[in-house]
């Protein structure tokens, strides 16, 4: 990456990490509710598209990962089905043995018409994983991988990527693993396709 561009990316990052922080603060100071489990994907989302996709050196390095010749080749499709298959057998082991004696307390999401069920599909099983892909693949983990090894950036990223989930500490092992597994089938693929769709598979297996 040239350093034109590198300084625009790191730019659109500052901006980006800014605004959303300066919106969660905001939320707590002023006791406001801003997101909800569905809108904040779509506010999210449209500020990520805005600070990405905006400045052309900026979006063409986020789109080289994404090439459409994914498509015509077979392994990834295995990729892509092996590494959730991966991720659920880790889930379902880790879920019996940290939390198999807890009460577990879950959200229930009313949906009362299809354009509920359009908008949780739209945003929490689509939005919410292409701009959590795009951002901690192609921005955090490539920019890491740049100055230490390939393994502790995987680390670090996944670690960050549990940790903002708003969700008791126990339970941040699930997003800990979706994240290193699809880390893994990124550098493999080459594309930020395949963690995309395991991600989105993932999601939508979450809150059917």
């Amino acid at each position: 990456m040239d350093i034109k561009k590198s300084k625009d990316l790191l730019y659109c990052t500052l901006i980006f990490i800014g605004i959303v922080l300066l919106l969660r603060f905001f939320e707590y100071l002023f006791n406001i509710t801003i997101y909800t489990q569905m809108s904040d994907s779509f506010i999210i989302t449209l500020i990520f598209l805005i600070m990405f996709f905006l400045p052309k050196k900026v979006r063409q390095y986020m789109l080289q990962k994404i090439h459409w010749s994914f498509f015509v080749d077979f392994k990834n499709y295995l990729y892509v089905f092996g590494g959730y298959i991966i991720i659920f057998v880790l889930s379902q082991t880790g879920n019996l043995i940290v939390i198999k004696d807890q009460a577990i307390d879950t959200e229930t999401i009313q949906i009362t018409s299809m354009t509920h069920i359009a908008i949780v599909i739209l945003g929490v099983v689509i939005m919410t994983p292409f701009w959590e892909e795009m951002f901690f693949k192609r921005i955090v983990l490539d920019t890491l991988e740049c100055y230490i090894p390939f393994w502790l950036s995987i680390c670090i990223v996944s670690i960050i990527f549990a940790s903002l989930h708003s969700m008791p500490m126990e339970y941040r092992i699930f997003p800990f693993i979706l994240s290193v597994v699809t880390s893994f089938i990124y550098k493999k693929t080459n594309s930020l396709l395949a963690p995309f769709f395991i991600h989105c598979l993932w999601n939508l297996t979450s809150i059917i």
